[in-house]
């Protein structure tokens, strides 16, 4: 079984929530994976580029600032930096994995990069990613404001980890966040914030954007070995007895067909 990456911010700006709402799914990683995570000081340039190189991951997952063309660390300070314009560190060491950048910008002009330079799938925000706080709440699951954008950027990961697509991970997210919004429609003349939490759930919602392969999935189809749980997958096909990539041409030329969800 391969390898997860993950990075957890904690002394960059507004980072603190960051720091506690990454916890449940990393929690969730380490108990289906093998996953080396990088919190805090630990979360840097060096450190990220040596993991990368000695762990081999498939997947890798971070949080922090961004911007059209880079992503930063714990600190700030700059991991890759590839734009249109110029790329001065490029992610070529991201080649060959999926890639979930929970940060401003980046979806913009870095995710196209990441692609060309190998990866498998990108995901990330193509707008600045905005949340509402309560303020002084660390841990954005006890804020009644915040609880819902982080369950909305952890449903990505959660998803990519029961072995679902790429696709089918950012459409379980854009479902949490509709939810999401459908709660605050409802408290419009309660809470007095209902209608900012409601235009930043959409924002953020349709700033989320997926590229490459977006049917790549972490599980090869080829290692489930139960029906149900082959046909959940809108890329896997269920043929005498076992488990198949779409698409799949079987030996024997019999025709078949078949039923995807989605």
């Amino acid at each position: 079984m391969s390898w997860i990456l993950c990075c957890r911010p904690k002394d960059c700006r507004y980072c603190i929530q960051g720091f506690y709402g990454l916890i449940p799914s990393i929690q969730y990683a380490k108990s289906k994976y093998k996953t080396f995570e990088l919190v805090g000081r630990y979360f840097n340039r060096q450190e990220i580029f040596k993991r990368l190189d000695e762990l081999n991951p498939s997947f890798f997952f971070a949080m922090a600032h961004g911007y059209y063309d880079k992503f930063t660390d714990n600190f700030e300070d700059v991991v890759w930096h590839c734009g249109n314009r110029e790329c001065t560190i490029p992610p070529d060491n991201l080649k060959g994995r999926i890639v979930y950048l929970w940060s401003c910008l980046t979806g913009r002009e870095l995710g196209h990069k990441i692609i060309d330079y190998g990866a498998v799938a990108f995901i990330g925000y193509k707008e600045e990613w905005i949340w509402i706080t309560k303020g002084k709440i660390e841990n954005p699951y006890n804020d009644p404001y915040a609880r819902g954008f982080f369950e909305a950027g952890n449903q990505i990961i959660f998803s990519l980890l029961d072995g679902k697509p790429v696709c089918v991970a950012v459409q379980d997210a854009i479902n949490v966040y509709n939810t999401w919004i459908e709660f605050w429609k409802k408290q419009l003349f309660k809470d007095p914030y209902a209608s900012e939490c409601i235009k930043y759930l959409a924002w953020d919602r349709d700033a989320l954007v997926q590229y490459g392969n977006i049917y790549a999935t972490l599980i090869p189809c080829e290692m489930i070995v139960n029906k149900e749980a082959c046909m959940e997958i809108p890329c896997c096909i269920w043929y005498h007895g076992s488990c198949h990539t779409l698409p799949f041409f079987p030996d024997d030329k019999v025709e078949f067909t078949i039923s995807i969800k989605r």
